[in-house]
């Protein structure tokens, strides 16, 4: 792993470091060849081989023996490194002990370059993870995976740049304060998807969940929208891709910004949006032929003019919601929250919709599998008729707008099915 931590460090370093002597800390590196190698660089190196020492290896300057005496040192780090013999510092020290250096790491460096921490389950057989990126390294506000693209082969860990500094991402830096972060999806898992506006763009940086085979958001949102034609990307309102990453541990992707605001709750309610925007934008995804699949009022924007939708990870040509409701529940229940500010959004969205759509349960049984995904992709034929008795009549409460949504699209569904 020796030239891929130095090559991590070259690469970052170039990208925002001044070409002077760095004061380096680099930890466990048992044959010390990573401190002398950017010793002779004229970087300022100390080093803490946590009891870790090859023998006839010499240390350039220690500076704690071990991580327990370490983490009580303020000394300040323009760079710290942890990739060869890292693993055994992950393996070696209780869970707590461990959590506490990765915390002092997260204040005593600009940056820490570290190979990812791992479960090691089956190490003989594979290295697709899981990974242990968002539970060690939470204190961490940004992380990045880090390419080898020169290499003729990949690092046997992916190796991270952490830092509460900035992000390296691209080949570039980009300095904390003009990475302004964005609303987080409250379905997200542990918010592991952290999304920000970088010189106006969308960066969307994901951590793996700690599961083998995980549903990796930012992969799944660029290759719907790369793959989309350009026919669909105008009709959708879709935004343009410019770059993707994606790590074994963390996955990253750089897209163009959908303008408008996100959605409030009752804001159809109160005019300010007209419920005919929502259901226009939700007819043109049906008459495409495309479920969003994680369709909620808060992965809506407006933009004065038209609804436009967020979050694209799910989204493709099958009914497959992400909590496994008919998208045409999802729909009426966005346009029942829209309307009235009494539901709960979150993780309470469809706890408080499905308590208030009784008849929808009981009818369940009309939904067989040939008619699962019909109703929506009915939505087009009924969308005036929906506006019109949503708009003349405002004294309909949320339960009565879900079933009337729902009935409407359904017989619309059954009609199309039949003649």
């Amino acid at each position: 792993m020796l030239e891929f931590a130095i090559a991590a460090f070259e690469q970052i370093t170039s990208a925002f470091l001044p070409k002077t002597a760095l004061r380096i800390l680099v930890l466990g590196d048992p044959s010390a060849r990573t401190c002398q190698e950017l010793a002779a660089r004229g970087h300022a190196v100390y080093c803490c081989p946590d009891l870790q020492v090859v023998h006839g290896a010499e240390h350039v300057c220690l500076q704690e023996h071990s991580i327990t005496d370490l983490i009580t040192n303020d000394t300040q780090w323009d760079v710290i490194i942890a990739v060869e013999g890292f693993r055994r510092i992950q393996f070696v020290h209780p869970e707590m002990q461990l959590r506490e250096a990765m915390l002092w790491m997260s204040t005593h460096s600009h940056i820490s370059i570290l190979e990812a921490p791992r479960i090691v389950l089956a190490p003989d057989l594979h290295d697709l993870g899981p990974y242990r990126i968002q539970e060690l390294l939470h204190a961490f506000e940004f992380v990045s995976e880090l390419d080898f693209n020169s290499a003729s082969v990949a690092p046997e860990r992916p190796i991270i740049a952490a830092s509460n500094a900035g992000i390296f991402h691209d080949g570039c830096w980009r300095v904390r304060d003009e990475c302004v972060a964005l609303h987080t999806d409250p379905n997200s898992v542990n918010g592991v998807v952290s999304t920000y506006l970088h010189a106006g763009h969308i960066l969307k940086v994901e951590r793996s969940n700690g599961q083998y085979f995980q549903r990796c958001e930012a992969s799944a949102e660029a290759n719907f929208l790369s793959h989309s034609t350009t026919e669909l990307r105008l009709a959708l309102d879709l935004p343009e891709v410019f770059s993707v990453h994606s790590g074994r541990a963390v996955s990253a992707m750089t897209r163009a910004t959908v303008p408008g605001q996100v959605l409030r709750p009752g804001i159809c309610g109160t005019q300010e949006v007209p419920i005919g925007a929502l259901i226009t934008w939700a007819a043109s995804w049906a008459a495409a032929g495309v479920f969003h699949n994680d369709l909620r009022p808060w992965n809506l924007l407006w933009d004065g003019e038209k609804v436009r939708a967020i979050d694209f990870a799910d989204s493709g040509y099958n009914d497959l919601d992400v909590q496994d409701v008919p998208q045409i529940f999802a729909f009426a229940s966005t346009v029942a929250a829209a309307l009235h500010p009494e539901i709960r959004w979150g993780e309470y969205f469809f706890a408080d919709t499905m308590r208030l759509a009784p008849k929808w349960a009981a009818d369940a049984h009309r939904y067989s599998e040939s008619m699962f995904q019909a109703p929506w992709l009915a939505l087009p034929d009924v969308a005036i008729q929906l506006t019109a008795q949503l708009e003349n009549s405002p004294e309909l409460t949320p339960s009565e707008v879900i079933d009337l949504v729902i009935d409407i699209c359904t017989d619309a569904a059954v009609r199309r099915r039949n003649g």
